[in-house]
């Protein structure tokens, strides 16, 4: 079982500027790994046949 125990109840509710310094250093801090993988690891691993074009059917309970 995993406790976390808060000061308040306000520490529960969403905080943009908390959220948004944990997306500005988790990003730079994960960027450079991702592109990696995006450049090296991708490509080995899968062979682009071709492009496709798909529609998705969408149908109305009317």
């Amino acid at each position: 079982m995993l406790v976390t125990t808060f000061a308040n109840t306000a520490d529960l509710a969403p905080n943009q500027a908390r959220y948004q310094a944990f997306m500005r250093e988790w990003g730079a801090a994960n960027e450079a790994a991702g592109e990696e993988i995006a450049t090296t690891v991708y490509p080995n691993i899968r062979n682009i046949t071709g492009d496709y074009l798909m529609r998705e059917p969408t149908i109305n309970p009317e």
